[in-house]
């Protein structure tokens, strides 16, 4: 094995050029309502169709280490984006290629300040992100309009974003929605259940085959667990003497408790998360979580020790199940508990003081906001929906659309909505092109400043001209042409009627959070990538 030195500016502008084609080909025809299926090979001889850009993306690998280090890179981006909002891979890996591409014409012509040439991607970052706090708000998230962001989230279907829509009115904003198939039914169904989000999930890889919990003991605390030894007689003890499975939620933890609880997950399977927020808050949240566990909260400014408590108090058992993810945890209710009617009294109790408080706190703003979000959690359910299928491909298929429509409609309830289909980056090009001819603005900026700028508004195009592209649009450069300057932000092309249409009123909407992050993880890989100057490689010796 020897390292080789890829660092000439052709060489080095092939390989982006061939790491981009290699992610942006497959993934960006599965844009908008009108997008291709990819067949994935997920295992030698088995394979899935499926739109989902994130499921193609990670499973793109090219056979030059060099060009896959760009394609890994892309990946990582919409990775990132999935992480944040759930949804919106595919529209980060066509804005990251159109960035990067657009710098790749003007570099192979002559040379670049690379320097000048990314500020401006970070100035146009900056003025965008003045934009968004002015609309983000001119869309009010109503029940009408939430239906509707999860239709077009759901590639159009209309009965999907109507059900999506009808179910967050019930569970709230803060509430949870699971997705499940059953090859028995032949009608979707729905179940609600009383439960509880938390903002963390998992501590750390070793606890990642544990994503569920069936009716675990539960401890609450604000204390950080130290002491090892103390851990594993007082608490874990009890866990594996009722042989039942634990969920922690302690506001640290040290290396030897997490060295423990992995060197004894054959024993007793425990999973500890963070505990949310920082000072009062998360006092206030980790209260209600142990009301709503059955267990007494371990408050450390009450000098509460877990010896002083006894066992049938410390640790809750009225959780069905505990669902664990990358960045948040599901708490489930058990209503089929011989103590669940006496515990639905207490909760009842505790929602009227929560209520009380609100009530005692209307001149202040602030906290008023944060106890009405803390009753939201509170009273929030989780409803499951389960759907029917009929072969492996249809839930693979049905999976991910249902997924990506839950994830956005949620972002839209919590983050605000914008207007769909790629027409909020044409507004903020159509914002970055004024200041672009603004003499007054540009006549102290550099030449690559101001090529930075204009490619970076330009690239945000890339998104509606895809979506055309993908729809089999005969004239696309005179439809965009008429979206770009003869058409408000707010009229687009419907893509599934073939006509001009007002967007906002026929619903084609969108998480306002999910425009922002996918330009924004985009614009940060295109810059790292452009800034590369040398590959390093491994290459195996032929002997």
């Amino acid at each position: 094995m020897y390292s080789e030195i890829i660092n000439k500016k052709k060489d080095i502008i092939e390989v982006i050029k061939n790491g981009i084609e290699g992610i942006n080909t497959p993934v960006s025809q599965t844009l908008g309502s009108h997008g291709k299926y990819v067949c994935l090979e997920y295992h030698p001889g088995k394979y899935k169709y499926t739109k989902d850009g994130v499921s193609i993306a990670q499973n793109v690998q090219l056979d030059n280490s060099a060009e896959n280090s760009v394609t890994q890179s892309i990946v990582d981006a919409s990775n990132a984006t999935l992480s944040k909002i759930g949804d919106g891979t595919t529209t980060t890996v066509v804005l990251a290629s159109a960035l990067i591409n657009s710098f790749i014409d003007r570099y192979e012509k002559s040379n670049i300040n690379l320097r000048e040439y990314t500020d401006a991607f970070t100035f146009c970052m900056d003025r965008i992100n003045e934009m968004k706090k002015e609309e983000v708000n001119k869309i009010s998230p109503t029940e009408d309009v939430i239906e509707k962001v999860a239709t077009t989230s759901a590639n159009g279907d209309k009965k999907l974003g109507k059900i999506i829509g009808d179910v967050y009115k019930k569970v709230g904003a803060e509430g949870h929605i699971k997705l499940d198939y059953n090859e028995k039914n032949v009608e979707m169904s729905i179940k609600y259940e009383e439960g509880y989000v938390i903002d963390e999930g998992f501590l750390a890889r070793e606890f990642l085959s544990f994503p569920k919990l069936i009716e675990p003991l539960v401890l609450v605390t604000n204390k950080p667990i130290i002491d090892a030894q103390n851990f594993l007689d007082q608490i874990m003890s009890i866990a594996f003497e009722k042989e039942r499975s634990l969920f922690v939620i302690a506001s640290d933890y040290s290396k030897e408790v997490l060295s423990t609880i992995v060197k004894n997950l054959d024993k007793v399977v425990v999973v500890p998360i963070k505990a949310p927020e920082q000072g009062e808050a998360k006092d206030s949240y980790l209260e209600d979580i142990a009301k709503l566990s059955g267990c007494v909260f371990v408050d450390s400014n009450k000098d509460m020790e877990f010896s002083d408590i006894h066992n049938d108090e410390l640790l809750g058992d009225m959780i069905k199940e505990v669902i664990i993810r990358t960045e948040e945890t599901i708490l489930v209710v058990n209503k089929d508990h011989k103590k669940y009617e006496s515990h639905k009294l207490k909760i009842n109790q505790h929602i009227d003081k929560l209520k009380s408080i609100s009530n005692e706190l209307e001149n202040n703003e602030y906290a008023l906001m944060f106890n009405n979000r803390r009753l939201a959690k509170f009273s929030g359910n989780v409803a499951t929906i389960e759907f029917p299928v009929t072969t492996r491909t249809e839930m693979s298929y049905d999976y991910d659309r249902y997924d990506d429509a839950i994830k956005a409609t949620k972002n839209a309830l919590k983050n605000g909505v914008a207007i769909g289909g790629g027409k909020m980056y044409l507004h903020f090009s159509k914002e970055l092109d004024k200041l672009i001819i603004n003499e007054e603005f540009n006549k102290n900026l550099s030449e690559d400043f101001k090529n930075g700028m204009l490619d970076f508004s330009n690239s945000l195009h890339s998104v509606t001209k895809q979506s055309l592209i993908n729809s089999g649009v005969d004239n696309i450069d005179n439809v965009f042409h008429k979206l770009y300057y003869d058409l408000t932000h707010e009229i687009g092309y419907d893509t599934i009627t073939k006509e001009m249409v007002d967007f906002r009123k026929e619903g084609i909407l969108e998480s306002y959070l999910s425009s922002f992050t996918c330009l924004n993880n985009a614009t940060s890989v295109a810059k790292k990538i452009m800034n590369t100057g040398s590959f390093i490689i491994k290459v195996p010796e032929i002997i």
